[in-house]
């Protein structure tokens, strides 16, 4: 909050973290992969306490918020697909 970062820079922060973390897993960097993903994770539960603690917390930024978490989600389950084929076509 003394930072003066709004919630929805912490939500897309988080975002980014999972593209990157998606990537990790892409390339089978699976350890880095979840330290960065756990650091995701914990923006994902940061962005709406810190909604709720500037006033700035409304229905419309929990939809955001939670559409955003589903295609990191997304984001990294295709990093995974990616790993898993590339380990059956190019063995």
């Amino acid at each position: 909050m003394r930072l003066k970062v709004r919630p929805i820079a912490v939500t897309f922060l988080g975002l980014m973290l999972a593209g990157v973390a998606a990537y990790l897993v892409t390339v089978n960097e699976l350890m880095w992969a979840g330290v960065i993903l756990a650091i995701s994770g914990s923006l994902d539960s940061i962005d709406g306490a810190l909604a709720r603690m500037t006033g700035s917390a409304s229905s419309a930024g929990a939809l955001l918020d939670s559409v955003v978490d589903r295609l990191a989600e997304g984001i990294v389950l295709l990093g995974g697909l990616l790993l898993a084929l590339s380990i059956i076509i190019i063995p």
